[in-house]
């Protein structure tokens, strides 16, 4: 029963529901619009901008259309989507503003509009980039800034063509930079710059490309080759650069570096070894710290061997010298080297001369008969053959000039001594009973001075020629007199029989003097005074001062030579090494060496140490007297034997023999000039010969 009545309940609500008569609902009106994604509003564009406009409708749209500024002139029509477009900024004016505005048009005739956008425009992108090459290590460049608005720069670099990178960023407002790098020649690089504002980048400016060049050395020029140096001179055509680089090549194509010059160097010298009779060539190449340019343009030269010299000629200057001549025949000779050989001796080297020298005097003629000569060009390393030879002659004239008998009244006329005056014009001579001064020239008696109750023996001159000093052989008186006026100025007498020799010290202050029975004693010119005597100097028979005055050398009776100190009257040396009275002493006029003779027959050479230098033989009977010429270069000796002799000291060759006196030789002496010599002896004669070689000719 109870089941029957629900089956009956749902059936009739089902009858009831499909009965009931539904109620119908409202249409919503359709949601449509138009706006701009971008730019927003209050944007500011830089240069360009993306304008993109959205449309929200269901129903069909037509086209849209952008409006900027209303314009006609930039009326944009979109028929499809994406409704979107670049917008281009760079040709409006700085700082200046724009509306931009969108309608939607729908395909039945109704249109719908958006807000309007409103933005202002700035320029953004740099332009009128340039590169400039400083050096191969700097680059410069320089760009126009067109905005306002950036924060930085970014600098890009490309090198060869390779991809552009950053490479630095620059400051805003910056318009030039200077790029450091290390450059090879022939390297292409490119550059390029965007203005930045935070994030945003404009575009890229106009690239600007620069090479790096180095532009070699052009010009060159062989200006001088010798075998030891080139110069050179050249165009330097880089505006950069710390040097060049100097090279040469034996082939012209193989070449090294043979000197490496500042940048202002052209032109320039260098040494080195360039061998003779090849060709050499030269070019030139500019350096930088990191580059070197090409190579100039090659220049060579052939250097040839040295040309012997020509024409070598000598002629006469005076009697006793000569002069050699010759042409040179090579353009880069460092001078001349001559030899001579004196008479068919070993060839010397004596004198060399500069490049620019074609003649030369020999100073030193007068140590053989035959001179030759010879000469060569020189170089550091090389000598060019000799010469010919040429040949001088010298010899001795062996005939007296002059000729002096002094012929005295009374007395004995043996020339006992005879001095030069200092300034060899005249010549003093003690002999007979008085000191005569004769012309040099002419032989004339000049002047007497006193008398002496014996010969007059002993003889000395002041070193300036104003006091002359004698004594008698016997009676032991000394006098001394002016030359010039003849006035006495003093006479003294010596204890003892006999006096044998005296010297004027070099300040003519005092005399030294000696005897057969007493001490060397040192006396006053003025006064005649007794000085000082010297202590162990007994029978001295000879003596003479030095030229520097400080010492004084004397010939003994025991076969010795003293030499004395003369501040203190020390005996500093006494020499042996004679068999007899030392008779005679002579110095050259630099006082570095003295000459002795003795009766043992021997001539000897010392120097201030009384070491013997040399020993001249050839004598065969007492030597009375010896002389030194001033050079120092010949010694003469004379005594008992029939003969003079000259010896040249160096070689010890006998350079000349001369007559001696008759009953022997007493005196000889050198003039104070060298340029004569004079003899005197037991015949009552003085002779004059010149002291020097004749020059004969070729």
């Amino acid at each position: 029963m109870r089941l029957f009545i629900l089956s009956a309940f749902l059936c009739t609500a089902l009858a009831c529901l499909s009965c009931r008569k539904e109620t119908p609902t409202s249409i919503p009106e359709p949601r449509e619009s138009i706006s701009f994604i971008s730019p927003s509003d209050s944007a500011i564009v830089l240069e360009s901008a993306t304008i993109e406009i959205q449309v929200s409708s269901e129903r069909p749209v037509s086209f849209v259309v952008l409006t900027i500024d209303g314009s006609i002139v930039n009326k944009r029509v979109f028929d499809a989507p994406p409704y979107k477009v670049e917008w281009q900024t760079d040709t409006l004016p700085e700082g200046s503003s724009h509306e931009l505005d969108a309608k939607a048009y729908f395909n039945d005739g109704t249109s719908l509009s958006s807000s309007p956008r409103h933005v202002t425009v700035y320029h953004f992108t740099p332009s009128n980039l340039s590169a400039q090459m400083v050096n191969d290590t700097l680059l410069t460049l320089a760009w126009k800034d067109n905005s306002s608005k950036e924060t930085s720069f970014d600098l890009q670099e490309s090198i060869n063509g390779n991809p552009f990178a950053s490479l630095e960023q620059m400051a805003a407002n910056t318009t030039s930079a200077s790029v450091s790098g290390k450059y090879s020649i022939g390297d292409s690089l490119a550059f390029r710059i965007r203005a930045m504002k935070d994030t945003l980048a404009s575009n890229f400016s106009n690239t600007a490309s620069v090479s790096i060049v180095f532009p070699a050395p052009s010009e060159l020029l062989l200006l001088s080759l010798s075998d030891t140096e080139v110069q050179l001179s050249w165009k330097d055509n880089a505006a950069f650069g710390s040097g060049f680089i100097i090279e040469q090549s034996t082939d012209g194509t193989t070449f090294t570096t043979i000197a490496s010059v500042g940048r202002n160097a052209s032109p320039a010298t260098v040494s080195d070894t360039f061998g003779i009779d090849s060709t050499h060539y030269f070019r030139v190449r500019a350096r930088s710290t990191i580059n070197t340019s090409g190579g100039s343009n090659v220049v060579s030269a052939m250097l040839h061997g040295l040309n012997m010299p020509a024409g070598l000629s000598i002629t006469g200057l005076s009697s006793d010298s000569l002069i050699l001549h010759w042409t040179g025949n090579t353009d880069y000779t460092k001078g001349y080297a001559i030899e001579r050989q004196i008479s068919g001796g070993q060839w010397k080297e004596v004198q060399r001369v500069g490049a620019a020298v074609s003649l030369w005097m020999d100073p030193s003629v007068d140590t053989a008969s035959v001179f030759s000569y010879r000469i060569r060009a020189f170089t550091s390393i090389h000598y060019s053959s000799y010469s010919q030879n040429c040949a001088a002659h010298f010899g001795f004239d062996n005939n007296a000039i002059l000729s002096i008998n002094p012929n005295n009244a009374g007395g004995n006329n043996m020339i006992w001594k005879f001095l030069f005056s200092p300034d060899g014009t005249a010549l003093m001579c003690a002999t007979g009973l008085q000191t005569n001064l004769y012309s040099l020239s002419t032989g004339a008696l000049l002047h007497t001075y006193g008398r002496f109750a014996s010969a007059a023996a002993g003889l000395a001159l002041s070193r300036d020629g104003s006091i002359v000093m004698a004594f008698g052989v016997n009676d032991s008186t000394v006098t001394a007199w002016n030359v010039s006026s003849g006035t006495q100025i003093m006479s003294c007498k010596e204890e003892t029989w006999m006096l044998n020799d005296m010297d004027i010290s070099a300040d003519a202050a005092f005399f030294a003097i000696c005897g057969v029975d007493r001490l060397i004693g040192f006396r006053s010119i003025s006064t005649g005074a007794l000085i000082r005597e010297i202590p162990g100097t007994n029978s001295t028979n000879c003596l003479v001062f030095n030229p520097a005055g400080d010492l004084l050398v004397a010939g003994t009776s025991q076969s010795t030579v003293q030499m004395i100190r003369v501040s203190d009257g020390t005996i500093l040396h006494t020499l042996a090494g004679f068999n007899f009275f030392v008779n005679s002493v002579s110095f050259n006029s630099a006082g570095t060496l003295f000459a002795t003779g003795s009766d043992d027959h021997s001539v000897k050479l010392w120097d201030l140490n009384g070491t013997l230098i040399a020993s001249y033989a050839g004598n065969t009977d007492y030597v009375r007297s010896v002389a030194l010429n001033p050079a120092g270069t010949m010694i003469a000796s004379g005594g008992y034997d029939p003969y003079i002799r000259i010896w040249g000291i160096s070689d010890g060759v006998l350079l000349r023999t001369l007559p001696g006196h008759t009953g022997g030789t007493t005196v000889c002496r050198f003039s104070p000039n060298g340029k004569y010599f004079a003899s005197g002896g037991y015949d009552f004669h003085i002779r004059i010969y010149k002291a020097f070689k004749e020059w004969l000719g070729n």
